[in-house]
């Protein structure tokens, strides 16, 4: 999800961008990169976690 740095780790939030549960083996995660890619370029910092998985999502993602 995209929040605000200001705002509390369980506070409101701007807009979710794919989920992640831990509790699942494999494919335990979904992420919209297109829409992770606008809020990057309007200067998104994504947590360690969060990079690991866009990395791991952008590897398994169809060559255009």
């Amino acid at each position: 999800m995209a929040a605000d740095e200001r705002s509390p780790r369980d506070g409101k939030f701007l807009e979710i961008l794919g989920w992640y549960d831990t509790a699942i083996k494999d494919e335990n995660f979904k992420i919209d990169l297109a829409r992770v890619d606008d809020w990057l370029k309007r200067g998104a910092k994504p947590s360690t976690t969060v990079a690991s998985l866009i990395r791991r999502a952008r590897k398994a993602a169809p060559k255009a």
